[in-house]
């Protein structure tokens, strides 16, 4: 077994509203790697917790999974639209090259969105083998700095990310210790507290452990939080169905 980190292969952020967002590959993402993209964006829903409001596709037709999805409603706890956001984490085994020319989006399904993130990353694995996910987790927080923790699991070498969102805040997002951040600085929407503002400082590690912990120190504000571990597995053969111990894709 061996995950590998290979490079970032681009972000893009904006501030206007649109429920779209888009990045261009830097280089060519080849047939069979595996590319991990990360979200975030501000907006107007009105929903607490696990969500499924975001989807991501790209031009090139390869199929990508949700790991992990989480929204924080300022709408509900203080009435504030300004307080909210939505992070996703999404990974695909790469089977249609994703070229310069190509494109990744996001649509966050909210045409009202203004602040929005997307970061695209490549890893790889061994031949003949894919991504499944072992576990992951999900935590939000009102004007606070929180953590989110995966545990339980056996004792085998992982990819780890860890990412969310920040909304309404101006301040640096300091990186989680043990974790390498995949993009070199925070992604913000916006450089400023404004209140449609949005920001992430999503990091990866590679390592062998039953429970991590993931979380940023910038001094609070509304974040929603995503950790999940990554086994990698023996892709499936043509014909044969998905199963879980852990989930194939």
């Amino acid at each position: 077994m061996a995950w590998t980190s290979v490079a970032s292969r681009g972000t893009a952020t904006a501030i206007a509203a649109g429920a779209t967002l888009s990045v261009s590959p830097l280089v060519e993402i080849p047939v069979g790697a595996i590319a991990v993209v990360v979200c975030g964006s501000h907006s107007n829903q009105t929903g607490s917790g696990e969500t499924t409001l975001h989807a991501v596709s790209d031009t090139a037709g390869n199929t990508w999974t949700r790991l992990r999805e989480r929204s924080l409603s300022g709408t509900l706890l203080n009435g504030d639209v300004d307080d909210t956001n939505t992070s996703s984490l999404w990974a695909t085994k790469i089977t249609s090259a994703i070229g310069t020319g190509a494109s990744v989006t996001l649509n966050t399904g909210d045409a009202a969105s203004e602040g929005k993130i997307i970061g695209l990353y490549e890893f790889s694995v061994v031949a003949g083998q894919t991504f499944g996910i072992a576990a992951g987790a999900s935590a939000s927080a009102f004007q606070a700095d929180t953590t989110v923790t995966v545990s339980g699991l056996s004792s085998v070498e992982r990819l780890w990310i860890g990412c969310g969102a920040v909304s309404h805040s101006g301040a640096t997002l300091t990186q989680d210790a043990d974790y390498t951040d995949m993009f070199g600085a925070d992604l913000p929407a916006h450089t400023g507290a404004i209140p449609t503002s949005v920001k992430s400082r999503p990091g990866y590690r590679i390592a062998t452990l039953t429970t991590d912990t993931f979380g940023w120190t910038f001094g609070g504000r509304d974040t929603t939080l995503l950790l999940v571990a990554l086994d990698e597995v023996a892709a499936p053969s043509v014909g044969q169905p998905t199963m879980r111990r852990v989930q194939w894709y």
